[in-house]
């Protein structure tokens, strides 16, 4: 059975250029050669095209499939995989693509925030980013004199990556094409190659068969046709106008981790990130929950009511709390 019906033939996704998630999920997309359209979104909040949908989330990309809205590029890629089955980049070694990918997702945007040139950021973005990672103490002079040390650590990934690749093999997983974890450490590692400092420690005469993989996956990336735009208002209205395309009786409700969690289903609850971005939270109704996913339901009130959505979350990450009587959680 089908995990999803109805679905359109070109999702639509929000983001902005630079950021290396965005990226990642416009690889995924080429890699799987599906049409997706992307509302452009500013650098910093607010996000007034993401709050038009009624969702508040700090972070990006965000992908519509229908009135279904998916949230964190692992549970987007996740999603695409099982809407648009064709050109599967998710088809074996599942568990281990995932913890790869979230390997390098986690320890190289790291990595690359000690390297931003922040000397050169407008103070505006370095006060932005400050909430965003929760730290309003840090010093950006300070992160400045650690460059050399980043750049020592991201020789050290590039020798990891080195011997994987030691053994003649094209893609990540020896897979005749390339993959989901392919598609998310080229992605992030691309967005660190994007700093003029960088370039010399992507050395092909130390990291010949890293810098090979990536000159593949850049030769393949080129000559995919490029992703389409759409303008926020008419995504808002594409959206509320189509159907819920993901069946929630594949995610179910798992009552032992409801428990756990001090949940029940129909709850009113609040979900946010629980490293960076964790000052906005997202409220809805529950009404899935398994080990892996949990889905709310947006309310809309006030004076310009607007269609309710669907939000999927992934679970590792993320913290759902149930919302006390009489606290206000903008439901």
């Amino acid at each position: 059975m089908s995990s999803f019906s109805h679905v359109p033939e070109s999702p639509i996704y929000y983001g902005y250029n630079g950021s290396p998630f965005v990226s990642k999920l416009e690889a995924v997309l080429k890699l799987k050669n599906i049409p997706a359209r992307r509302v452009d979104v500013p650098l910093t909040p607010p996000r007034v095209d993401i709050l038009a949908l009624g969702i508040p989330y700090r972070r990006v990309p965000v992908l519509a499939i229908g009135k279904d809205v998916y949230i964190d590029t692992s549970l987007i890629s996740e999603a695409l995989e099982k809407a648009y089955p064709s050109s599967p980049i998710l088809a074996t070694d599942v568990g281990l693509q995932k913890a790869v990918t979230k390997f390098y997702d986690h320890f190289l945007f790291n990595l690359g925030f000690d390297i931003l040139p922040w000397n050169k950021t407008p103070k505006s973005l370095q006060e932005d980013r400050k909430k965003f990672i929760g730290r309003p103490d840090i010093d950006f002079d300070e992160v400045a004199t650690r460059k050399e040390l980043a750049h020592s650590k991201l020789a050290s990934h590039l020798a990891i990556l080195e011997e994987h690749f030691s053994d003649g093999r094209v893609w990540y997983f020896s897979t005749p094409s390339p993959t989901y974890t392919d598609a998310g450490i080229y992605a992030v590692l691309d967005w660190i190659r994007s700093f003029r400092a960088t370039r010399p420690v992507f050395d092909s005469t130390v990291f010949p068969k890293t810098v090979a993989w990536f000159g593949r996956l850049d030769t393949l990336f080129a000559a995919k046709p490029p992703l389409g735009k759409v303008k926020g208002p008419d995504a808002a209205k594409e959206i509320f106008s189509s159907t819920f395309t993901a069946d929630l009786s594949q995610i179910g409700f798992d009552e032992v981790e409801a428990k756990r969690l001090g949940l029940k289903k129909g709850a009113k609850v609040v979900i946010s990130p629980e490293d960076s971005g964790r000052d906005v939270v997202t409220p809805g109704v529950l009404i899935a929950l398994s080990k892996q996913e949990a889905v709310i339901e947006t309310e809309q009130k006030g004076q310009h009511v607007i269609p309710s959505l669907r939000v999927h979350f992934p679970r590792l990450g993320y913290s759902i709390r149930e919302v006390p009587n009489g606290e206000n959680a903008k439901l």
